[in-house]
């Protein structure tokens, strides 16, 4: 081998041993002296493969079938990739929140989590369902609690939720760890130039940060009966646009296909069609954005309809949640059926845009559970992605060869001293433990420090984290504490920011 080509391997098994392993200290020693010596919290770098972590995907309907409050069910998503569709019964009960009636809009959705915002009057807080853990917590409320005699608005950005009920307006901040505070409101003042009750349409800006809201019928500028403003949610601040209106009713989603807005039309000549709209500058622009409406009709807005949500599933997918009146509820409208319809949008060749693979599945009928109830309320659907817990790893996932040496005190290593071993954890306590009792009666675990050595060159690197997940070999060189190799050694900074 030359010079040149031996020179380049060393230098790339030095590159290799700063970089860190990945995982987590999951064991203290009872007596030990490292003290000086930190824990690793958070680090990055290259590890072995993991499993990867599954993201399920849910629709939550709201419904107010209880006498003392609403049920939340779940329907699943592989439900809307069924081709046979999706059997009546499929919604399954996860679980019923106290709350006031003839309320159903006070529910929000922030995160993985659902707000019940409008809490029965005995409650301390907001229940607070979590999808992912499928447990209840509370949250502080903000200073709109309760029926403020307009209807709210909430809209979950960055991390925040926007709570608006004129005249007060809130903004939750992101969720403290366990260990932290609880939960808190910042109250935004003065409050916008018009009430929550007036707003028809608004959509999230793809930067994460600014809401577009329109607003109908507003008296606090003369003259002007329709205007769209934005509202920063780093900054707090308002501002208002122009004389314009968005063309949704309700939420629209934005889509990076279409790279458009996309929501159910507002004007009266699209009633029951999907529309898009182009997406102005954060920063907003004083005249209407183009914006064309759908081809297809996908509801009918006769006797029967009571209201409709359209939720986004991803990648131009829609679900469309209609609430109906049963054909045989002429005589007791407690009764309701929801029917869902999953579909995706495309441009057409002229550029229209049009709905393929459209599913019609099963309806899911209930009865209001109490005689409070708005006739002309529209459903209430989350589509909600969360992360499945991982299981622990397996035995076969973990277990790899050990290869261990004792340094000499400069750090010296002798080549033929190397040993090996089975080990079937990747818990860096058992590990020390293991090799504690491999190396003789002269084992002390509580004053030796383990390095990993990524080859002959490679440069020592402290191991005080659990190892990565996966069945590779890994070469540990044992030092002995305060010896000078050992005091030479580069731990991570703990209080470096993350990346």
């Amino acid at each position: 081998m030359s010079k040149r080509r031996a020179g380049d391997e060393a230098r790339k098994e030095y590159d290799m041993s700063k970089r860190p392993w990945l995982g987590r200290c999951s064991g203290h020693l009872a007596e030990s002296d490292m003290s000086n010596k930190p824990l690793l919290a958070r680090c990055s770098g290259r590890s072995a493969k993991r499993p990867a972590q599954q993201r399920k995907q849910h629709l939550y309907l709201v419904v107010d079938d209880w006498e003392r409050g609403y049920s939340i069910y779940r329907v699943r998503h592989d439900d809307f990739d069924s081709d046979a569709g999706l059997e009546a019964g499929t919604a399954s009960l996860v679980v019923r929140v106290e709350a006031q009636h003839a309320n159903s809009r006070s529910f929000a959705a922030h995160g993985a989590k659902i707000f019940a915002m409008n809490p029965s009057e005995s409650s301390t807080g907001i229940p607070v369902f979590d999808t992912e853990t499928l447990g209840m917590t509370v949250c502080p409320c903000p200073d709109s609690r309760g029926d403020c005699g307009s209807t709210p608005f909430y809209a979950s950005v960055g991390g925040k939720l926007l709570s608006f009920a004129s005249p007060f307006l809130d903004v939750l901040g992101p969720e403290p760890l366990p260990t932290e505070n609880t939960w808190s409101w910042t109250s935004v003042s003065p409050p916008p130039p018009f009430s929550s009750t007036l707003i028809c349409g608004y959509a999230v800006h793809p930067d994460n940060r600014t809401i577009f809201v329109s607003v109908k019928n507003i008296v606090s500028y003369p003259g002007r009966l329709a205007c769209t403003f934005t509202f920063d949610m780093e900054r707090f601040e308002w501002t208002r646009l122009g004389d314009w209106l968005l063309p949704f009713k309700g939420r629209a989603y934005y889509d990076h296909d279409l790279d458009a807005w996309v929501g159910l039309c507002l004007h009266k000549e699209g009633v029951g069609r999907v529309c898009c709209c182009d997406v102005p500058p954060s920063t907003g622009c004083t005249t209407m954005p183009s914006w064309k409406l759908g081809v297809d009709v996908l509801f009918d807005k006769d006797k029967r309809h009571v209201g409709a949500k359209l939720v986004y599933i991803g990648d131009s997918r829609f679900c469309l949640v209609e609430s109906r009146l049963p054909k045989d509820d002429d005589y007791y409208p407690r009764l309701r059926s929801v029917k869902m319809t999953s579909f995706v949008l495309k441009y057409g060749k002229k550029g229209e845009l049009k709905v393929y693979s459209q599913r019609t599945y099963g309806s899911m009928s209930y009865q209001i559970a109490h005689e409070g109830f708005d006739l002309g309320t529209d459903p209430v659907a989350f589509w909600i992605l969360t992360h499945s817990r991982r299981p622990p790893p397996t035995e076969g996932q973990v277990t790899r060869v050990i290869g261990f040496v004792r340094a000499e005190l400069d750090g010296s290593v002798t080549e033929s001293a190397w040993r090996t071993m089975e080990l079937r954890t990747s818990n860096c306590l058992q590990l020390r433990l293991t090799l504690a009792n491999r190396m003789g009666p002269t084992r002390d675990v509580a004053r030796t420090t383990l390095c990993y050595r990524a080859g002959r060159y490679g440069q020592l690197t402290p191991l005080v984290i659990d190892l990565p997940i996966g069945n590779e070999r890994i070469n540990l060189v044992v030092l002995r504490h305060n010896t000078p190799v050992d005091n030479q050694l580069r731990y991570p900074d703990l209080d470096a920011p993350a990346v």
